[in-house]
């Protein structure tokens, strides 16, 4: 018998904000705001790393392959979206 390996996900609470990395969700006050995959994932990895400095090269590193070139000027315009998302962060696993 093979075992599986379960993983953990987070949910992190900033604000009146809430990030279900399980769902794939976000929420404000409870209700859902529509985010589309990538900006989702670029948060996640930003809520992850609160309080330190996330670079473009490691945002690729975790996002994309490999071999994928990413046109930062226009590969993480998701930065407005996102901008409104601001306060203190907690998260549990």
């Amino acid at each position: 018998m093979g075992s599986t390996a379960s993983r953990m996900y987070t949910v992190f609470r900033f604000g009146p904000f809430e990030l279900s990395e399980r769902d794939g969700e976000l929420r404000k006050n409870g209700v859902r705001i529509k985010l589309q995959e990538q900006p989702f994932r670029v948060l996640v990895e930003l809520l992850a790393n609160a309080g330190t400095v996330v670079t473009r090269e490691e945002l690729k590193q975790k996002l994309w392959p490999a071999d994928t070139f990413v046109d930062f000027d226009v590969g993480l315009r998701c930065g407005p979206r996102l901008g409104r998302c601001r306060g203190p962060v907690s998260c549990t696993a």
